[in-house]
């Protein structure tokens, strides 16, 4: 990942998260389609690298209500970071889809996934565009993930004992943030971002 994809990434997490804050506020439009940035590093090579990647606010709203289990609101924070240092890929039964697996559980300890259909069409509020189209967030059991992995489906795993999660080495369970917080509690320098911030930093120092 490039100096310039580090702060293109940063910007758009910031923007992002200014979104969420208003959203948990009440304050966010209900058209409003937030735009989490333009896809780098290893998720760009499974997604439209030339397209940015758009939520419409009703993702948010699902993802708390859930089916079997919910999502926070709070875990939801820095979703563009999230996305682009993801645990794992897939590919969907979908052939425009892939699934991203972040680094969040939900109220039943399931990965969190994220969809992404990378010919998603959204209605802008002039005219219909082509965008990479987040259409669900959702926590998947960690047999369907096994399973995937086991067919074939698995286009990249950050560890390489991926369908083996108990073992040592393999991806590390997260603790489940439970419960709505406060929206002032949403930051734009979180846990999430300091590996980029931290890496920007290197670079930096490497050009000058």
């Amino acid at each position: 990942m490039t100096k310039n994809e580090l702060n293109s990434l940063l910007t758009a997490n910031a923007a992002y998260n200014m979104d969420l804050k208003k959203y948990m506020q009440g304050k966010l439009p209900t058209w409003k389609i937030l735009d989490l940035g333009m896809p780098c590093g290893e998720l760009s090579k499974h997604i439209d690298n030339t397209a940015s990647i758009l939520m419409p606010q009703r993702i948010l709203t699902k993802a708390q209500k859930g089916h079997d289990a919910t999502i926070s609101l709070k875990q939801l924070e820095d979703l563009p970071v999230k996305l682009n240092h993801a645990l794992a890929i897939f590919q969907s039964k979908k052939v425009d889809s892939v699934v991203v697996m972040v680094n969040e559980k939900d109220s039943k300890n399931n990965p969190v996934v994220v969809p992404i259909n990378r010919r998603g069409v959204v209605f802008d509020g002039k005219k219909n565009k082509v965008a990479n189209l987040i259409t669900s967030i959702h926590g998947r059991p960690q047999k369907h993930l096994d399973f995937w992995t086991e067919n074939g489906l698995n286009l990249y795993s950050k560890e390489k004992t991926f369908i083996h999660s108990e073992q040592p080495g393999a991806i590390p369970s997260v603790e489940t943030n439970k419960g709505l917080k406060s929206a002032t509690n949403v930051s734009q320098k979180s846990e999430t971002t300091k590996f980029f911030v931290e890496k920007m930093a290197d670079l930096t120092k490497k050009n000058t």
